[in-house]
Order: C-alpha cells, then sequence, then structure tokens
C-alpha cells in the first residue's frame, strides 16, 4: 500500500506541475500508454518508484541479525562454550565456524521463504503488478492528467 501511495503521490506531483508550467514536462498520456503496451521498457520508471525497496532490504537484513537469539538455548549453547574455552586450537577455529552458523540460520530460512514465495506467488506477483499500474493509470484519469 505504501508504494501504490508513493505511486499516486508522484503521479498527481507530475500532473500539478504540468498544470502549472503548461506544457507537459512529462507527458503521463504517453508514458501510461507505453506502460501497459511494453512494460519492459520502463525499467527505468520502476527503479525509480521501487528504490526505496534497498534501504528497506538493508533494515530487514540487519534485523535477521537480532533473530539469530530466537535459537533455542541448547543450540547456542556450544558455540558460546567454544568461545569461552580456549585451550584447544580446534576450538579457536571451530568456535568462529559454529557462531557463523548461528548467525546464517535466519538468513538462510529468510532466503527459503522468499525463494518460496517467489516460486508459488510469481502469478500474484504479476495480479498485483498489474492492478499498481491500473490504479495509477486510472487516478490520472480521473484527476485530468492526460
Amino acid at each position: 500500500m505504501l508504494f501504490l501511495a508513493l505511486g499516486a503521490a508522484l503521479t498527481a506531483t507530475i500532473a500539478g506541475l504540468n498544470g502549472l508550467a503548461g506544457v507537459p514536462i512529462l507527458d503521463l498520456g504517453v508514458l501510461f500508454a507505453g506502460l501497459h503496451s511494453d512494460p519492459h521498457a520502463y525499467w527505468w520508471l520502476y527503479a525509480m518508484v521501487f528504490s526505496t525497496i534497498v534501504p528497506t532490504a538493508v533494515h530487514g537484513g540487519l534485523s535477521l541479525l537480532g533473530a539469530q537469539a530466537l535459537a533455542p538455548l541448547w543450540a547456542r549453547r556450544p558455540a558460546a562454550r567454544l568461545l569461552t574455552d580456549g585451550d584447544r586450537a580446534w576450538k579457536a577455529v571451530a568456535a568462529p565456524l559454529a557462531v557463523g552458523a548461528m548467525w546464517a540460520g535466519p538468513f538462510l530460512s529468510a532466503a527459503l521463504i522468499l525463494w518460496g514465495l517467489w516460486t508459488i506467488g510469481a502469478d500474484a506477483l504479476a495480479a498485483a503488478g498489474g492492478f499498481y499500474l491500473q490504479t495509477l493509470t486510472d487516478l490520472a484519469v480521473w484527476i485530468g492528467a492526460f
């Protein structure tokens, strides 16, 4: 819904700027017609609108670092013992590997979930994209942008 609100704000802003300028700065009629006829030709527009996904993904990745604390204590205790007991050389090697495996768990789980959603929900994602484009086109027509 936030991306839809962002798209609506951009559409309304461009329509307002076109009205103030008296000439189309960006012809929304041509833009939406092109999006409907050849959506892959406008990759720059998708990159601009959905660029806010990058900081969202970074914040999500940082939050996954804390998700390792959700692992049960019985699974975290051996890694903690390896870190505190450094009397053997193999423990000095095994400790970072054990901690790294503990921290990799949430990232691997998230990647598996995203892969499953992408595999199962590709059609739903395409339908959501179509709804997004049609809603913004309807908004542009409603406000008289073209």
